[in-house]
């Protein structure tokens, strides 16, 4: 105790004098050369030590500096005896006191780092997160931080989503506080449990040493289901029919509705109910809550036709409902034939394609008896109306087809009403008609077309910036895309271009900048005009004569300050002996002497 007491004290005596520093890199090999120990200058020669030793040193208790150094007491060199870790010890010191009588020093030895250690998430690198469906943009979930033992720059600096974040539902914020780099989840968009339930994202943990060392922590969110969807039916209305009817009997099926809901647990749990309608339809039949199974629950004979209203709904605290109809007929009093039509356009609809070609097919059609099991029937197929011969109908062994008889202009007439007539099928003295819409659908078949070729204005020098010109117009005949125009400006000549532009939009025209009749008096544009048309775009153009209106803007100047000459005393009247010159154009010119 006595001699660890004498050395703090003899540290504190040499703390404040000479101090001699060193650095070394860690993980440098064993022998790696620190430093040397500078000579003495001894005050007292004949203290030298006949032995060789010039130093003697003094290590603190528990300083570990033999451990890790090999001190030469003889030449004052410095070596490492095992690799050194920053992490577990910065730095080492101890006393250093010459033989030989010169000053004592405090010999430092500082570790710089080397960029060894990776960062690290707390282990398991896994979390998992609840979040609501709801939860609001912008709002914060802390996650775990990586942690580095190394010294800056090579502690943690940044973190980056690596994967898993599909459309870019999050972003990462972070801040640092007493040398931690902290770590939040944010909601970057709006989220629906119905796209998308679970996002795993992989977050990267990367230091500053080039090239840096990372770790990675796995995220599962999962969302929480809000009641935010009603139920949805498989058909927006259903259609039976029965036939002959008199073999039903209470509880006899006839059709089962079914209704789908994306929300999760009760949200998503759907119920079956009829609703209140008109007539006695809602006594005549029964559902089945849990099933959607419509019976038959009388022992009255089934009429004609009924209408059923089934509504679904969800089981969730607050739910949400739907419906759907049910058209329930059957043979009794059936004596025409059905015409049905597939139509063959891309969504099924009544449609035809403008750039259709004559001969192409627009449907199928096909003639049924209820009566009969609705097999096809062969019979007389025609087509009346207004279209003027432009559909017919192309029959066949198997199958009759409407048919486009003549080309269509979607420009010229947007639909055409047509009626299907049926008859004279087989021994059958019934006949049947279907009357349809068929719309024609637009191809982006028409260039916008101005309203002139050619457009002529005047701008004075003086017009300041800003100023509207003139609006152009093109009109594209063509609908939706196909039939949006937006427009542009191009100069004939690039000194001028900067001068006028164009709002993509409205096709108005306004000074963009102070124009110059010195630089030009005629300006010349090009103006187009192009549609959004897909898979092409169309485009046509005009031009833009702009007469620049000149102003008396630029003073006229002599082309020299002084004009020296001499005249002859005996020089004649009119007799010119100087001449000047002025720069610039101008139509009238007075000069004063």
């Amino acid at each position: 105790m006595i001699w660890a007491l004498g050395l703090c004290c003899l540290f504190l005596a040499i703390s404040g004098e000479l101090v001699q520093r060193f650095r070394v890199a860690e993980n440098e090999p064993s022998g790696t050369l620190v430093g040397m120990l500078p000579s003495g200058h001894p005050t007292s020669p004949s203290l030298a030590d006949p032995s060789g030793i010039k130093y003697f040193f003094i290590y603190p208790p528990e300083s570990n500096v033999e451990a890790a150094f090999s001190v030469d007491d003889r030449t004052g060199e410095i070596r490492t005896r095992q690799a050194l870790d920053r992490e577990q010890k910065a730095s080492y010191v101890f006393l250093a006191i010459p033989v030989e009588g010169a000053e004592g020093m405090r010999v430092l030895i500082e570790v710089q780092d080397r960029n060894d250690n990776a960062p690290t998430f707390p282990k398991p690198s896994y979390v998992a997160l609840q979040l609501s469906e709801f939860a609001k943009v912008d709002s914060e979930v802390p996650l775990p931080s990586a942690q580095d033992p190394d010294a800056p720059p090579f502690d943690v600096q940044r973190y980056e989503i690596a994967g898993g974040n599909v459309n870019n539902a999050f972003r990462l914020s972070t801040r640092r506080i007493n040398g931690v780099l902290y770590l939040d989840l944010v909601v970057n968009s709006e989220l629906d449990r119905e796209f998308r339930e679970v996002y795993i994202l992989k977050i990267n943990a990367f230091d500053g040493g080039e090239p840096p060392l990372r770790d990675t922590l796995t995220v599962n969110v999962t969302l929480m289901d809000v009641n935010d969807n009603a139920p949805v039916f498989d058909r927006a209305r259903y259609e039976v029919h029965l036939g002959n009817s008199d073999s039903l009997v209470p509880g006899s099926p006839i059709i089962t509705v079914h209704a789908t809901d994306q929300d999760a647990g009760l949200n998503g749990q759907v119920e079956y109910r009829l609703a209140p309608s008109p007539g006695d339809a809602q006594r005549l039949f029964s559902i089945d809550a849990n099933t959607g199974l419509i019976t038959w629950s009388s022992s009255q004979r089934m009429g004609r036709l009924y209408e059923l209203l089934v509504l679904a709904r969800d089981k969730g605290q607050q739910p949400l409902e739907s419906s759907t109809s049910v058209a329930v007929s059957t043979s009794v009093g059936m004596d025409k034939l059905k015409v049905s039509i597939i139509f063959l356009s891309a969504d099924g609809g009544a449609s035809v394609v403008e750039d259709t070609k004559p001969g192409s097919l627009v449907g199928r059609v096909s003639v049924s008896d209820p009566s009969v099991s609705h097999r096809n029937l062969r019979c007389a197929l025609s087509v009346e109306g207004d279209h003027g011969d432009v559909f017919a109908v192309k029959a066949s062994e198997e199958v009759n087809y409407l048919i486009l008889a003549k080309p269509v202009d979607r420009e010229l007439r947007e639909s055409y009403n047509i009626t299907i007539k049926a008859a004279a099928c087989g021994q059958s003295t019934k006949t049947a008609s279907r009357e349809v819409q068929i719309r024609i659908t637009d191809v982006n078949d028409n260039v916008p077309q101005f309203e002139s070729p050619l457009y002529t204005v005047q701008v004075s020098e003086k017009t300041p910036p800003g100023t509207a010109v003139i609006r152009v117009q093109a009109f594209d005949p063509d609908q939706g895309a196909n039939g949006q125009v937006r427009y542009g400006l191009v100069a004939e000549d690039a000194s001028y271009q900067h001068w006028f532009s164009i709002d993509s939009q409205t096709g108005l025209i306004t000074t963009a900048d102070v124009v110059d009749c010195e630089l030009s008096f005629n300006a010349k544009f090009v103006i187009l005009a192009e549609d959004f048309g897909e898979p092409e775009r169309l485009s046509s153009n005009a031009t833009l004569s702009v007469s620049i209106l000149d102003v008396n803007d630029n003073p006229p100047l002599f082309n020299k300050r002084i004009y020296n000459s001499s005249v002859p005393e005996d020089a004649p009247t009119g007799h010119c002996f100087v001449q000047v010159n002025v720069r610039g154009s101008y139509q009238r010119l007075i000069i004063n002497i």
